[in-house]
Order: C-alpha cells, then structure tokens, then sequence
C-alpha cells in the first residue's frame, strides 16, 4: 500500500514567494539542540570506521541493508574519504542493480536532483539516526550525513513540494553569490530558559573541528556559536552552557540556512575543478 501522504497543491501558486510563505511554518521545524550535541557534532559517529549496517526503505520498491565499506560520495568537495550521504546510497544501489535511479547534478541549486526511481517522479526523503524518528526535513540530500544504525525512508510526495524545497536552494545560491562567496544568516535566534536572543547577518566562518569527517571549509552548525563568540558575543556560550542542555532551542531558521549554505567553499572548489576539466 502505498504511503504517499496528499499535501496542499502549491504547483499552481502564481510565485515561489507564495509558495514559501506557505511552507515557512511545517518547514522551518525547530530543532533542540545541546551545547554538548553541538560541540559533539551528533550528526556524525565518534568512530571513523561504519562497524553496523542501516537500512532504506524506498516506497513501493522494498527495504535495502546498506553496508558502508563499499560506500562512496558524490559530494567528494564535501565529505572525507570514508564519509557519505543520504543520496549517495541511492547512488550505490543503482550501481548495484537494486533500483533504476535518473539523477542530474544542478549548479543553480548547489545539488543532486532526483529525476526519477524505477521510471517513477516526485521523490523525497525522511532519516533518523539510532535513537530519533522520523521528521519532515528540507536539507539536501546528498550533504545529509550516514551514521551507523541510521534508517532512512525514501517516498513520493506532492510535487509542489519539491518545488517550494528548489525555490528556497535556488535563493539561497543566488543571496550566497550577491553576498561574494560570504555565508550571512539573515536571523539567529537562540532561546532557553532566561535565554532569548537575536542576530541579524550573521557572518558565519568556518572552524574546521571535523576535518576527519568533512572537508576543509564546510561550514556546520557549531561554526555560528563559534563565529558568534569570534565577533566578541562570548556570553552566548556561557548562557547556554549554564542552561539545561535539553532546554537549548536554537531557531531552525539558522539551521536550515546553514543546511542551504554550508557548501559555499566547496561550490568554489567544484567550479573551479569543472574549469580546469
């Protein structure tokens, strides 16, 4: 049976505006984050090394056991060698023959897109690590990270809403390059308990605390606490330090910018490669 869930017909909103306006409240998810799952990177295992097997389920096509050692990434500007994504395992399993996968590489949104799985449109993805659920998420696919235990779900949905999901990565490219390479968050706003503050243009730098994990130059979550406190907020992280870690509330306004933007350098890097080529 299949779990296609119905969602509001934006294909026939007149502008991407409209259609943002109207995904801004079920897209922009708040995200409780601790200082300790932030400064861990919780996206990512400790270890190196892939010891467990995960599982994907395409809708209407079966659940697959994903074995990590014969894994690589497409987003080689990205991820370290021995790290992966999301999509490159749809990836492997077409190299494999366990499904039939049209995909194409976009520069205007700085992603892998998805033409189509066994002749079939419209494709999106839920994930959840070892201990989650599964959320609606709007990050790329081929920068959301693999980790040991981790399911992910691939299903066909409406497709107004991988229209409103390309219009914000389009933005996004086009505000990152009005902005001359520079990641700037528009609003940052933290909140706990006695705790509420809020950033506007936040330049963002990176820090390189996971250079084993992701290349030189990503930019991730931490690197906005970080850059905060680089631009002498230095109090944030006492404040959030001396609050309950599972009452930290960081605005997923940050965090899905971050996810839009966080490949800035790397983009850099790939044009300036295809150039070469």
């Amino acid at each position: 049976m299949s779990s296609y869930e119905p969602l509001p017909d934006y294909s026939s909103r007149s502008s991407s505006n409209s259609r943002n306006s109207r995904w801004k409240g079920p897209l922009r998810l708040v995200a409780i984050l601790s200082v300790v799952a932030i400064m861990a990177f919780a996206i990512f295992s400790q270890s190196n090394v892939f010891r467990d097997p995960s599982t994907i389920h395409i809708e209407n096509i079966g659940t697959f056991e994903i074995t990590p050692e014969n894994m690589e990434t497409v987003r080689s500007d990205v991820f370290a060698k021995g790290h992966f994504s999301v999509f490159d395992v749809l990836v492997y399993l077409d190299k494999k023959g366990d499904i039939d996968l049209v995909y194409h590489w976009d520069g205007s949104m700085n992603t892998h897109v998805i033409d189509s799985i066994n002749g079939k449109v419209n494709w999106w993805y839920k994930a959840y690590y070892d201990g989650g659920w599964l959320e609606e998420n709007n990050f790329r696919m081929d920068l959301y990270p693999y980790k040991n235990l981790m399911f992910i779900q691939v299903r066909r949905v409406n497709p107004g809403l991988i229209d409103i999901i390309h219009d914000t990565y389009r933005e996004e490219v086009q505000r990152l390059e009005a902005n001359g390479g520079q990641v700037i968050i528009p609003k940052v706003t933290i909140t706990g308990p006695g705790l509420a503050h809020v950033f506007e243009d936040v330049v963002v730098t990176p820090h390189n605390l996971r250079n084993d994990t992701l290349k030189k130059g990503t930019i991730t979550a931490i690197d906005v606490i970080l850059s905060l406190s680089d631009q002498g907020e230095r109090t944030i992280a006492a404040e959030l330090s001396a609050a309950p870690p599972s009452e930290h509330t960081v605005s997923a306004e940050m965090l899905e910018t971050l996810s839009l933007e966080a490949v800035a350098q790397a983009a850099a890097e790939r044009e300036e490669a295809e150039r070469e080529i």
